[in-house]
């Protein structure tokens, strides 16, 4: 998991669906769910049916739902709770279940729901402010599904990840710059079709509402009612200089394909062309050192932007829903890339981030699905939250040496095939990387400490995890549903098996359980179906309610002779190897 983001927890029920093959015809006792997977975006209802079936004998109980994050869904029920109105409350991933009672056995099914952040049409942008983009500097999350009469894994978030050695990543050439057009004196071009001053209508004060700025003059309102699709700005009004662009000055102009604007202009103010949807050509003035928040948003036909190289600041969203813009130009110089710059560019295929950059800020590229290639520059200590959620074309990042913490979300949803964390990652948020289906090799180095909930959560494809013993710390769910993963290496200094650590890992093998492990929490291992071999020590002392439900009937635990895990598995009909 946008902006995962969500990037997911899903410790859920998965009961089995047992029954006995009867005659024939004879029905199968279950719960089935009319769907596995939906997704849509905050605000909206989804709606999910259970059918239930049962043998002529059996009793059946009311259908009770569960979800295993609270407060991203509201669920109203109808039908004997055979029909749940599910609505999105907040982005990310979650999973809904359905739970009955067929006779005296528990069934139970799920749907995941994948919700995605509420956006404006790009047709009619309504943006007047800065979007506000919710930032956390510590990913902490506590999640907890609400259980209803029986156990589900609640979800906690931490980071940390290693591993095998990785593909080498090859980089793209950096995007070349094309010709500016001859318009002003400016050699800075921002799109296709080229335009000469000549092309432009030169419009007249009569057309703008304007104030007195200290040296000149700022427009604060185009007004202008001709039919030109391209016009120029006069350098002078009243006599005066215009050296400013005010906030929402050209919003929502929808017929503007072009502007050619006074090279002596040295501020854009917020929203200044947002929604501006024909847009496709314009030149910033060399003097611009900040792009505001919001000034480009929703111009869907910019097809390439030209940034002047004396720009340090490019504001929350300035390029956000850019859907046309494919290629931008950062030059060196820009030390700040605020909260989604470029969030649903969905045609942007490449980017080369400036040296200068420290961060890269949430929800920079979020929903950027057609981006390929981002070149991250050796000072970067920050990816922030939702930083790359959902950029489903983005295979390969290289992260430089000096990476120290990913946030949450920053990766989820994300094509990535394999991860390499550099040598001073120390956190990695909740759902990092949840949801990545691509993703097949981790690498972690010794000094992650930190691994969030859901962190791998649902990445199908990943087949082996190894834990540096430097890991302290793991979110609940963090293996979730990854269902391709046949052997976990866990660190030496983990105290905890967390909820849902394993659920539903269901090539998982062979596990062994480090010595300093005091307790596994429920559903831990719960739906690990292959799970064969699991060998414990003596410092286990708790075992919660259904740690081990729905696991391979052949399963052994080799643990001490006279232990706590010895006795446990006794008692659960689990077969059991001592020492």
């Amino acid at each position: 998991m946008k902006k995962v983001a969500a990037y997911l927890l899903m410790g859920t029920l998965i009961v089995t669906s047992m029954g006995n093959t009867m005659i024939s015809q004879a029905a199968k006792s279950g719960i089935k769910l009319n769907a596995v997977t939906k997704s849509d975006i905050v605000g909206k209802t989804i709606i999910l049916k259970a059918t239930v079936t049962k043998k002529k004998s059996e009793k059946v109980g009311k259908v009770k739902w569960t979800v295993s994050r609270k407060g991203y869904v509201a669920i109203k029920t109808s039908n004997k709770g055979k029909t749940a109105k599910v609505t999105l409350k907040k982005k990310g991933m979650v999973v809904v279940s359905a739970r009955v009672k067929v006779g005296k056995k528990n069934f139970s099914s799920k749907c995941k729901i994948k919700i995605g952040a509420k956006s404006n049409s790009t047709n009619e942008p309504t943006i007047t402010q800065t979007p506000e983009v919710a930032e956390t500097q510590n990913p902490q999350a506590t999640v907890a599904p609400t259980p209803d009469s029986t156990v589900i894994p609640s979800v906690t978030v931490t980071p940390t990840v290693e591993g095998t050695k990785v593909p080498t990543i090859e980089t793209t050439k950096q995007p070349t710059q094309s010709q500016a057009p001859d318009i002003t004196q400016s050699p800075q071009v921002t799109q296709a079709p080229q335009t000469n001053d000549t092309n432009a209508v030169v419009l007249e004060k009569d057309d703008f509402e304007y104030s007195e700025s200290e040296g000149g003059v700022e427009i604060t309102k185009c007004i202008y009612k001709g039919d030109a699709i391209k016009i120029k700005v006069p350098d002078k009004l009243d006599g005066k200089k215009v050296i400013g662009i005010g906030k929402n000055a050209f919003l929502d102009c929808k017929d503007l394909v072009g502007i050619v604007l006074p090279q002596e202009i040295s501020k854009i103010g917020n929203s200044a062309f947002a929604g501006c949807a024909a847009l496709n050509m314009i030149v910033l003035p060399e003097k611009i050192t900040e792009i505001e928040a919001s000034t480009f948003s929703g111009c869907t036909a910019l097809t390439k932007v030209v940034i002047p190289a004396g720009v340090k600041r490019i504001g929350t969203a300035a390029f956000s829903e850019c859907s046309s813009l494919s290629e931008i130009t950062l030059p060196e110089g820009i030390v700040n890339l605020e909260s989604s710059v470029f969030s649903k560019c969905i045609a942007l295929k490449s980017v080369t981030i400036p040296k200068e950059i420290q961060y890269i800020s949430s929800g920079l590229f979020e929903n950027c699905e057609a981006l390929e290639c981002v070149i991250l520059p050796d000072g970067i200590v920050k990816i922030d939250n939702s930083a790359f959620a959902e950029c489903k074309a983005l295979k390969k990042i290289i992260m430089p040496d000096s990476l120290e913490e990913i946030g949450q979300e920053a990766f989820s949803g994300a094509g990535l095939e394999c991860v390499d964390l550099p040598q001073k990652v120390k956190v990695i948020g909740e759902s990092a990387f949840g949801g990545c289906e691509q993703l097949t090799t981790v690498l972690l180095k010794e000094q992650v400490t930190e691994i969030g909930e859901t962190a791998f959560a649902f990445c199908s494809a990943l087949q082996e995890i190894c834990l540096p013993d430097s890991v302290k710390m793991l979110g609940n769910g963090v293996f979730t549903g990854c269902k391709a993963l046949t052997s976990a290496k866990l660190s030496e200094q983990l105290t905890v098996i967390p909820n849902a650590c394993f659920w539903e890992c269901t090539s998982l093998d062979n596990v062994v359980i480090p010595e300093n492990v005091a307790k596994i929490e429920a559903w831990a291992f719960s739906g690990c179906l292959n799970l064969k071999h699991l060998k414990a020590a003596e410092g286990i002392k708790e075992i919660e309610e259904l740690a081990f439900f729905d696991c391979s009937k052949e399963m052994t635990i080799e643990a001490p002779q006279g232990s706590y895990i010895a006795e446990y598995a006794v008692q659960a009909g689990i077969n059991i190897m001592t020492k």
